[in-house]
């Protein structure tokens, strides 16, 4: 799953351990903006800083308020970090492959499993791409 502020993979690790009280869920971040990460390891929110990505719909910081942080935590298997490199093969693989567009954010799970970042082998996989919401211009510049 792409990770942002956590809202999405929150839900879906809720619903899918209540189907399947085994299943591991994956999170996966950009380099750029890497709340989770950084606040995981510090065992408390942090503030990072942000930077240019292609998955501007997963960059910024978490709200200290945050309800996600404690279930990410305790739901989410692991999450991996992915750059700006392989985000990029990761949207031109959906789109020659799969023929869909997808947005920076929503190809960042993809770029996760391109990556080798997550334990998959010899597992049943779901991938969620969570959005095709990309310019035009920055699409034919990818592409």
């Amino acid at each position: 799953m792409p990770i942002g502020g956590g809202g999405l993979i929150s839900g879906i690790a809720i619903a899918a351990a209540a189907v399947s009280p085994g299943i591991a869920v994956y999170g996966v971040e950009v380099e750029a903006s890497c709340p989770f990460t950084k606040g995981l390891a510090a065992g408390r929110i942090v503030e990072i800083e942000v930077g240019p990505t292609l998955a501007d719909g997963l960059a910024g910081n978490l709200d200290p308020d945050t309800v996600t942080f404690d279930i990410v935590r305790d739901r989410v298997r692991r999450i991996v970090v992915v750059d700006e490199a392989r985000l990029r093969e990761a949207i031109v693989g959906v789109v020659s492959r799969e023929r869909q567009i997808v947005e920076g954010a929503g190809a960042t799970a993809v770029a996760g499993v391109l990556a080798g970042l997550l334990p998959l082998r010899d597992r049943r996989v779901a991938v969620v791409l969570s959005g095709a919401n990309i310019d035009l211009a920055k699409l034919k510049d990818i592409l």
